[in-house]
């Protein structure tokens, strides 16, 4: 693989780690006082699903996403996503005040939760698939640079490891600092996670409704309610 297709790979694996349902949900367990083995959890699940996708459109099985994506660009799936931001939007604009919240009571890693959060990252991983552009685009690079089997596996784990490095960073940051900076600060970096959750949630909702709105014509053509 030549070195500008290598740095071109990296760079649409760093654009496609800006993946706002990841961080929002590695926020909304943090600011729960979820043990960081949690988050591992949900991190996990979202690297192992994305890794799985990512081996299959190299294998050329990209026909398998195609009735995923058919389905997203359906009337019916888009006056759901438009419902969807507009509750992400209202949710973020109406919550309560993250200083006014009570003291959250900490999550309990068991084996049903574990569970629960590992079904969490495969499910929002997998309906964010559709518009999984920027992975298209590195799979293109890797399979017209053919390279050997072994390289090939590293770059397929190094771009998948870049995916999940934000969500990655904000947990270890957030534990590393709130360990060493005593109760209040720990206080503090919950309520500032919560904050920025909500500003995320509605920056996506926001979006989400736009372009749910866009696809169904409210900002053109007239809508028409076709199902199917």
């Amino acid at each position: 693989m030549a070195l500008s297709s290598l740095l071109a790979f990296l760079g649409i694996a760093l654009v496609d780690s800006i993946n706002p349902s990841a961080i929002v949900v590695t926020l909304q367990l943090l600011g729960r006082r979820a043990p960081l083995g949690a988050v591992l959890v949900y991190i996990g699940a979202v690297f192992l699903t994305y890794t799985a996708v990512t081996v299959l459109l190299v294998l050329g099985l990209s026909a398998l996403l195609d009735p995923l994506t058919a389905l997203m660009e359906t009337t019916a799936a888009n006056i759901v996503l438009a419902v969807v931001g507009a509750g992400m939007l209202a949710y973020a604009i109406f919550s309560k005040n993250p200083k006014d919240g009570g003291e959250p009571r900490a999550m309990e890693l068991t084996t049903a939760a574990a569970g629960g959060l590992f079904l969490l990252g495969v499910t929002v991983t997998v309906t964010e698939l559709p518009t999984a552009f920027p992975l298209l685009g590195a799979v293109g690079l890797l399979t017209s640079a053919e390279p050997a089997l072994p390289v090939l596996i590293v770059l397929i784990l190094v771009y998948n490891v870049i995916f999940v490095l934000p969500p990655l960073l904000i947990a270890f940051a957030y534990r590393w600092i709130g360990q060493r900076g005593g109760a209040d600060l720990e206080r503090r970096l919950r309520r500032g996670a919560r904050e920025t959750m909500l500003w995320v949630i509605g920056i996506v909702g926001f979006y989400v409704l736009a372009y749910a709105l866009t696809t169904l014509g409210v900002f053109g053509d007239a809508v028409t309610f076709e199902f199917g």
